[in-house]
């Protein structure tokens, strides 16, 4: 799936929950282990000038790791 969805919004953490669901059952016995999202995440930019998840499509955050399969 495209970070960007053609519809003027980005990819959201639902969606991206549910490629990874998919990912999971049909694709992970065939090597397949990581989702990677280059694009679209970020809302905004701290004080250092590091971005920020968008609060709006993650409101839970986005943290190291938190896509990968076991």
């Amino acid at each position: 799936m495209q970070v960007y969805s053609g519809n003027s919004s980005w990819i959201t953490a639902a969606q991206i929950k549910a490629q990874s669901d998919a990912m999971h059952t049909s694709l992970q016995s065939h090597g397949y282990n990581y989702i990677n999202v280059d694009a679209g995440w970020n809302g905004s930019i701290d004080g250092y000038g590091r971005p920020v998840p968008s609060s709006t499509l993650y409101p839970n955050g986005i943290t190291a790791g938190c896509l990968l399969f076991p």
